[in-house]
């Protein structure tokens, strides 16, 4: 599972690969976190097999950011939805107000499958 915090750090990898564990704790001191909380969600991404780390602390992404959101998009589709893709479609579209390009877009996207 890939937790709020663990997207955070790899949110800044992924737009600064290569980026410094020191450079990581900068950047998410204004969110609160101290430099050790940084530094442990690092090492939980390194175990995890999220993120390499290299050099001087250097932090590379292990997982693409699109092969990250079908990991949780699949994790929420079978923690809520008894993975069922019928049932994560209803509940989200029934909680927005879909604008018509947006029902377009859906629909050819459903067409497309076909």
């Amino acid at each position: 599972m890939l937790y709020e915090s663990e997207r955070k750090v790899l949110g800044l990898i992924w737009d600064n690969e290569g980026i410094p564990a020191k450079e990581l704790a900068r950047l998410l001191e204004p969110s609160g976190w101290s430099r050790s909380t940084t530094y442990t969600i690092i090492s939980r991404c390194i175990e995890k097999g999220y993120v390499r780390r290299e050099g001087k602390y250097q932090c590379y992404s292990q997982i693409s950011r699109e092969d990250a959101q079908k990991q949780s998009i699949q994790e929420t589709l079978n923690d809520f939805f008894d993975n069922s893709v019928t049932r994560f479609f209803a509940a989200f579209t029934e909680s927005r107000n879909l604008s018509n390009q947006e029902r377009e877009q859906l629909k050819d996207m459903i067409d497309s499958l076909k």
